[in-house]
């Protein structure tokens, strides 16, 4: 029923073309009825003389058209008619599909900008939980299963009804005893087809989630293919593709089992009524009971209904796909949307930043979204350990159903224009101060402060204008360069962006390209290396000339050199924003006004390098370490 509801909603804003496609292939309908009509008459009446008594409206035709004798003698004119009833039949039926199908188009126009905008809004722990081909499947192909029904089968549904209504109301007009013979096939039919839809839809659910496994499998080998030839695991991947592709085929066998024991059925239940029928009104027709022109209109009659009545087998078919898919689609529809606090007040930010005894856990199961291909994926995890600190902090909650707390009692303070270096073990909490500074996760224990106002109460939307966040791992979008550095402020001009990409290091590359700038890069950046991607991505944040920056580790795939000049910028543009850096290399947060020092989930030192580098702890312990390693790299921007 729900479904069915969601169904009604997709299409009501096109109600109304619905409803004329209906009246139209209703009036189809009716033509296509009345050209048996006609040929009755002309057998009974034409060729064996039977009076017309008027009691079809056929008949009454005929006799405005000057009787019976008139018409034996111009036979055209009853062809004639026959060629405005075809004629009819075909134009209705084409205004029908033309209008189903553009109601369907507009209506699921509107669900895919529904689901996108929906998506946009979902919080940061509906991705980290989601498998992006499950996800991608739910934007695509359920959205164009429902297309189909919308356009075809919804729009068949309603030709059947009006179909069966006119020829029993026809049949039972001309003659009952032979119109009570033909109403087995119609219960048996229904009957049969509805029990076929509730197995279907069971089957194809199981079909559908099949799929999504699939899907998701495909997208993140050809993400990953690199990954993939570096290691030589092509073999385990053609593996896996199979064993995911044999259960796919599995379920999809169900589905062909079941859609041949329907035909075969019903094909049985049709051949039966067409020869009890046939055989009874010969038997009448011999005796007198029934004229060859009743006989004719009702096997005619019988033919045209077995059609549509063996049709409400695929019909059904596409109605359960159908309703199987907007159950999945209602799955990210009815989840909740990220609360940004567009009520709350966000004015110019200062950069100001104080935490006060803040505990964080990641949520177990916080999406509420089932998604089976990354359950799959989490249950098959091959010969991956699942090591790194975005696993561990970002995604740990609902990988491993961990509930433990990231950060214990986490509490500092920032003034504005200062640079803070974050320093720490893997897993100790690093990137989740930066997740939580971004509002990408709520359900924080303690206060978060910006410019005093708390964090739960300001205008996320408003606030992360005033943001600039570089990731380790950072995504560009498959385009230009300029495209994507201008992603941080559209209205930059070309001067912005070259002035921006010299200060990150890239002006120079870029312009070694054959199209500097106009350079199109593949998905993900995949053209570019891993510092190219880097200093990139760092371009893009420094163009929005925001109060806040966060760096996440954003430095690590740059040689000493670079990552000292993109420093040295940095520290130049200290007084005019706040800087937070991630990074597990000494040199890069050295020259930090101050470094906070994390271990497990808590802060263990704080002060700047110098205070840090003599006094006993992990960083001093770092410190002498990489001293040791490259004596010039930990001393680049030290006090």
């Amino acid at each position: 029923m729900k479904a069915f509801q969601s169904i009604v909603r997709i299409l009501h804003a096109h109600r109304y073309m619905y409803i004329l496609a209906l009246l139209a292939i209703s009036l189809g309908t009716f033509f296509a009825y009345s050209g048996p009509l006609v040929i009755k008459t002309a057998i009974d009446s034409l060729l064996n003389g039977q009076p017309l008594d008027g009691s079809l409206f056929v008949d009454r035709i005929f006799i405005r058209l000057g009787g019976i004798e008139y018409l034996k003698d111009r036979l055209y004119i009853p062809a004639l008619v026959l060629v405005v009833i075809v004629a009819g039949q075909g134009l209705f039926t084409f205004v029908a599909k033309l209008l189903a199908a553009r109601a369907a188009e507009g209506s699921i126009k509107r669900l895919r900008d529904r689901l996108f905008r929906h998506i946009q809004r979902q919080p940061y722990s509906f991705f980290s939980g989601a498998s992006t081909g499950d996800v991608i499947q739910r934007c695509t192909s359920d959205v164009d299963t429902i297309r189909r029904f919308l356009e075809t089968q919804l729009i068949e549904i309603g030709n059947t009804l009006v179909m069966l209504a006119i020829a029993l109301g026809l049949m039972f007009t001309i003659h009952k005893p032979l119109a009570w013979l033909t109403m087995p096939i119609i219960p048996l039919t229904l009957f049969f087809s509805y029990f076929f839809f509730r197995n279907v839809q069971r089957v194809f659910t199981l079909s559908d989630e099949s799929e999504g496994r699939l899907s998701a499998m495909l997208s993140e080998h050809l993400t990953g293919i690199r990954v993939v030839k570096a290691f030589g695991r092509e073999r385990y991947e053609i593996d896996r593709f199979e064993l995911l592709n044999q259960d796919y085929r599995k379920t999809t066998g169900k589905l062909i089992d079941l859609l041949a024991m329907y035909w075969g059925t019903t094909s049985m239940f049709s051949m039966g009524q067409v020869v009890l029928v046939l055989s009874m009104g010969s038997i009448w027709a011999v005796n007198g009971t029934v004229t060859l022109g009743i006989l004719q209109v009702f096997i005619s009659y019988v033919w045209m209904i077995l059609w549509p009545l063996r049709q409400m087998g695929r019909i059904l078919v596409d109605m359960g796909k159908a309703f199987v898919s907007v159950g999945r689609i209602n799955e990210i529809l009815d989840s909740d949307q990220e609360d940004v606090h567009t009520s709350g007040g966000t004015g110019r930010i200062t950069g100001k930043i104080r935490f006060e005894d803040v505990c964080f856990a990641y949520p177990r199961d916080a999406n509420p979204v089932k998604f089976p291909a990354a359950a799959a994926a989490a249950a098959d995890d091959g010969d991956g350990d699942g090591d790194g600190e975005r696993g561990q902090e970002a995604v740990a909650g609902q990988m491993k159903s961990q509930q433990e707390d990231v950060l214990r009692g986490v509490s500092f303070d920032i003034m504005p224009g200062e640079t803070i270096g974050i320093l720490g073990p893997t897993g100790s909490g690093k990137t989740t101060i930066l997740h939580l500074l971004a509002g990408l996760y709520d359900g924080y224990r303690g206060n978060i402060f910006l410019d005093d106002t708390e964090l739960r109460d300001m205008n996320l939307q408003a606030y992360r204008k005033q943001l600039g966040y570089v990731l380790q791992e950072p995504f560009l979008f498959s385009g230009s360069i300029k495209k994507n550095i201008k992603m941080g402020r559209g209205t930059a001009l070309m001067d912005d962006i070259r002035r921006v990409a010299s200060e990150a290091e890239v002006h120079h590359v870029i312009s070694s390209f054959e199209q500097n700038y106009h350079t199109v890069i593949g998905e993900r950046g995949v053209t570019l290396s891993g510092g190219q991607k880097q200093r990139v991505a760092i371009a893009r944040a420094m163009i929005k000339d925001v109060p806040l920056y966060m760096f996440d580790d954003s430095l690590s795939a740059l040689d000493a050199e670079t990552d000292a000049k993109i420093r040295n910028t940095l520290i130049s543009r200290k007084n005019l924003a706040t800087t937070l850096i991630v990074s597990h290399r000494l040199s890069t947060i050295a020259g930090a006004d101050r470094i906070m020092v994390l271990e497990h989930g808590r802060i263990s030192q704080m002060g700047t390098h110098r205070q840090l580098s003599r006094r006993e702890g992990l960083y001093r312990r770092l410190w002498e370490l990489q001293k040791r390693g490259s004596e010039g790299d930990i001393l680049v921007g030290a006090e």
